[in-house]
């Protein structure tokens, strides 16, 4: 069965593949019939319009026949296309001619204003004779100059080298009087310095022996203030000990007090276990009595032994501590006398110095142990401030010599400084003050070049315009001749072309030229 399907669908599509094909071989011959039923149609039309063209030409056939007619003149009036040229030619010639003879003229008339231009400029340039004379000996003048210009930039450079000698001196001068004045205040420093040293030398034993007294006392009120805090730091543990000591014994007393009531608790509990006992009747083991109205009764637990001990133990610790603080309080004792004896010894030393403050006797003994070292440095500076007196003394002589030396050239440099300048205040008299330096000088000297290049070539220009304005206007005139033959020969030439036209005209049947130029146009 599904063979069966299967070869049906494979039928049924090939009909229909078959069926495709066939429509397209029937739309492709559709196609063709139509291009050709087109051609068909376009051809009818083709037809109509060549009847419609047929019939329009029939009807304008007397027009044509007009226009044969004229086509006829047309033929022979191209005979005379030639002479006609001619003529055109000719009479564009005699145009040519016209404008070129216009157009002399118009250079003619340039030429002769540019003449009278030229005229009057090469007139106005040679009436500048004199300013150009005048410019050329301006600058021979100004080129005259250029020797004194250098002699004087010569005198004041060496103005300028004596003005700055003479500034140098002066500053020279005036180092060697700041050194001899400072040679004269060194030395009168020294001397002073001298005098000073040997009043502080005279003074190095009473100094000595003045810091030694001050620095002994110094240590001993050092001694005794230290000796003031161990004594009073001696007596504190001294005290202490005795509290400590009294405590101690407090404690024992009240230890040998517990060990007591240990005692009387055990002796009381003994009493009770012995009350226990008793029997009516039977006699009392302590008293021997048979009756025993109050037996003895425990107060409490009783003490054991080990109460006892401990008990005993503290109270021997507390004796051995008595022991070891009496023995203490003894030694801090003998401390504290011994410490008062000294105190006592160094307060008879020091006398009315043992209230003095400590840092009071430091700063005197300091004082006088910076004026004991001023002394003795005094002392050893007086051998080298006699040499250096000696010295500063040399070199005082020898910077009055430097510096009267100093004068003299100083005085010399000045005298050579005004004869230099009243040489060139002469020579700047000689030469106008704007010209003194050289760079203004050869400024004014190119200025007046240029000026005078400027006249030359003005009036050089002037005269080479003249020139060109003659040459202009005879080349003018030329061109002006030229030109008026040239256009005589052209009207000639047209005229005679003219003539022959309209002759051959009339011999072609033409009425008149306006009747051969309508043909023309056609």
């Amino acid at each position: 069965l599904h063979r069966l399907i299967r070869r049906q669908r494979q039928m049924c599509i090939r009909d229909r593949e078959n069926a495709i094909k066939t429509l397209r071989q029937e739309e492709t011959s559709a196609g063709k019939e139509l291009e050709n039923a087109k051609e068909v149609v376009r051809k009818l039309k083709e037809y109509e319009n060549a009847k419609t063209a047929l019939h329009n030409l029939e009807a304008r056939k007397d027009e044509f026949k007009g226009k044969q007619a004229i086509l006829l003149k047309a033929r022979k009036a191209s005979t005379l296309k030639d002479i006609e040229r001619e003529l055109s030619n000719r009479e564009e010639e005699l145009v040519e001619a016209q404008k070129k003879l216009k157009t002399a003229h118009g250079a003619l008339d340039t030429a002769q204003k540019e003449k009278t231009i030229a005229d009057e400029q090469f007139e106005k340039e040679r009436s500048r004779q004199e300013e150009r004379d005048n410019a050329r000996r301006e600058v021979d003048k100004l080129e005259s100059l250029r020797t004194q210009v250098e002699e004087l930039a010569g005198a004041r450079h060496k103005l300028i080298e004596l003005e700055g000698k003479v500034q140098t001196l002066a500053r020279i001068c005036d180092e060697k009087k700041a050194h001899l004045e400072e040679c004269e205040q060194a030395l009168q420093e020294a001397q002073r310095e001298k005098e000073a040293a040997v009043t502080l030398a005279a003074q190095v034993d009473a100094r000595k022996l003045e810091y030694d007294n001050l620095q002994r006392a110094y240590e001993w009120r050092k001694q005794l203030e230290k000796l003031y805090r161990d004594h009073k730091k001696a007596d504190a543990e001294f005290s202490e000990i005795q509290c400590k000591l009294k405590q101690t014994n407090e404690d024992r007393s009240a230890a040998s007090k517990e060990l007591e009531l240990l005692e009387e608790r055990w002796r009381k509990g003994q009493a009770a276990v012995l009350a226990r006992q008793l029997k009516a009747g039977t006699p009392c083991p302590v008293c021997g009595s048979t009756e025993h109205p109050l037996p003895a009764k425990a107060g409490g637990e009783l003490p054991t032994e080990s109460d006892f001990e401990l008990a005993r133990d503290r109270l021997k610790e507390i004796d051995n501590r008595i022991k070891e603080l009496q023995v203490k309080a003894s030694s801090s004792r003998d401390c504290v006398v011994k410490l008062e004896a000294q105190i006592r010894t160094l307060e008879a030393e020091l006398e009315a110095q043992k209230e003095e403050d400590i840092s009071t006797m430091k700063c005197r003994v300091e004082e006088v142990k910076s004026l004991l070292d001023e002394a003795e440095k005094a002392k050893g500076r007086l051998s080298g401030l006699e040499a250096q007196i000696k010295e500063l003394d040399q070199a005082k002589k020898q910077a009055e010599k430097e510096a009267e030396l100093a004068k003299n050239e100083l005085q010399k440099a000045t005298t050579d400084f005004a004869v230099a300048k009243s040489s060139v205040e002469q020579s700047e008299g000689k030469i106008p003050e704007e010209l003194r330096t050289k760079e203004r000088l050869e400024e004014a000297i190119r200025e007046a070049r240029n000026k005078y290049q400027e006249l030359e070539t003005a009036f050089r220009k002037a005269q080479e315009q003249q020139n060109n304005a003659r040459v202009a206007l005879a080349q003018a005139e030329a061109t002006l001749r030229n030109a008026k033959e040239t256009e005589i020969k052209a009207r000639d030439l047209a005229d005679k072309a003219r003539k022959n036209f309209l002759r051959r005209i009339e011999e072609a049947g033409f009425a008149n030229t306006e009747d051969y130029l309508s043909l023309i146009h056609i």
